[in-house]
């Protein structure tokens, strides 16, 4: 039977919550009357990332910073990304050498992430093939932002097939950051 009061309405302000952190799917299932089921594919349906039981994320971060390149920040990280980047198993890393720590900052705050970053010993350069001492990085998990990297051009082994983004990935005047 169908919940009459499982509206456009009430599935915004379901989706809300939601992507506030004010309530789990559990919880939203209780609340509007439906299967927690229905809350997860409504969510699924407009490409929202499923936390896992339990409800919260260990560390916050938008996972939903790459849906639209419209700026220079963006632009540039995305650059970032398919140089220095990584995209692997719903994972983005991004790793430097310890002087550059000022980078993987700012990359955390356009992110307005929570992750910590993490010191990486004897860490061999992927471009020389030589240790470079001491590396940071930061390592964010979204199954969704992965995914949407991935259609912007930044996959896995991208060293090998990456091409320059089109107009529809990255607008013409943001292509230069």
């Amino acid at each position: 039977m169908k919940n009459s009061n499982w509206t456009g309405i009430a599935k915004d302000q379901m989706v809300s919550k939601y992507l506030l952190g004010q309530s789990s799917c559990s919880q939203l299932a209780a609340e509007f009357g439906v299967n927690r089921s229905t809350i997860t594919r409504e969510l699924k349906k407009r490409g929202i990332a499923i936390l896992p039981k339990g409800g919260k994320r260990k560390y916050f971060f938008d996972e939903h910073y790459f849906d639209i390149i419209d700026n220079e920040h963006k632009a540039y990280w995305l650059g970032f990304l398919y140089s220095d980047g990584c995209n692997y198993n719903n994972s983005i890393t991004l790793c430097l050498h310890e002087k550059d720590t000022e980078i993987l900052i700012k990359f955390k705050e356009d992110l307005s992430s929570e992750y910590p970053f993490y010191k990486r010993t004897g860490h061999i350069s992927k471009k020389t093939g030589k240790k470079i001492g001491v590396a940071v990085a930061i390592t964010v998990y979204s199954k969704y932002m992965a995914k949407r990297l991935t259609q912007l051009g930044c996959h896995q082994n991208k060293s090998v097939t990456l091409q320059f983004p089109t107009e529809e990935q990255v607008p013409k005047h943001l292509l230069r950051h």
